[in-house]
This record gives C-alpha cells, sequence and structure tokens, in this order.
C-alpha cells in the first residue's frame, strides 16, 4: 500500500520541527530518511506511529487518511523499529568499520 505525506508540518513548544513535507512511498518500496541529528528524520516516523496531536497535514495509506484508521489496521501494514524501541526486542546488531570495509551481522 502507498504512503503518502500531504503537507506534513510538526511544532512542538512552537519550534518547528518538520515544515510542509509532502512525498509519496510507492507499495513495496524500502526508504532511507537519512539527515542530519535533529533535522526530524524520527519526527516524520512518529507522525506515523503515533498520530501526533500537534501535527498539521495528513498522511494516506492508500488513500485514507491514518486518522481514520484504527491503530491496529495501521500496524497491519506499517512497522518501524525507532532509535527509542524497547531493549527486548531479542534482536541485536552488530557493525564494525574499517577504512577499506565495513560489515554488520
Amino acid at each position: 500500500m502507498d504512503i503518502q505525506f500531504c503537507n506534513v508540518s510538526l511544532h512542538v513548544d512552537g519550534v518547528a520541527i518538520l515544515s510542509d513535507i509532502s512525498c509519496a512511498v510507492p507499495s513495496g518500496a524500502f526508504v532511507a530518511i537519512i539527515g542530519e541529528n535533529g533535522a526530524g528524520k524520527s519526527s516524520l516516523l512518529h507522525c506515523i506511529h503515533t498520530h501526533l496531536h500537534h501535527m498539521s497535514g495528513d498522511i494516506l495509506l492508500a488513500g485514507v487518511s491514518l486518522r481514520t484508521l484504527p491503530r491496529k489496521t495501521i500496524a497491519q501494514y506499517i512497522s518501524a523499529v525507532l532509535q527509542d524501541a524497547p531493549a527486548d526486542l531479542g534482536m541485536y546488531v552488530v557493525c564494525s568499520q574499517g577504512l577499506s570495509e565495513s560489515s554488520c551481522l
């Protein structure tokens, strides 16, 4: 199912975290959200999962506003492991980086 961000803005304590984000992610696509620390990457993902009440704009799943869908329905189609995920997920990532190679297990 496609996900579409429509003019999404987020302000926290009067500070603009996200400003007028619009984009579409086609069904089945893998997307990397990259940027500097504090650029709003995690905040954008939180908008999908937590229905932030101070968010303006809309996020659509297959053309339907997430604001109208039950959380259980959203969870059937969208998942993410965010920075502040609980430590007891039973998963781990081990990464090492060198000058000529990088590997993750």
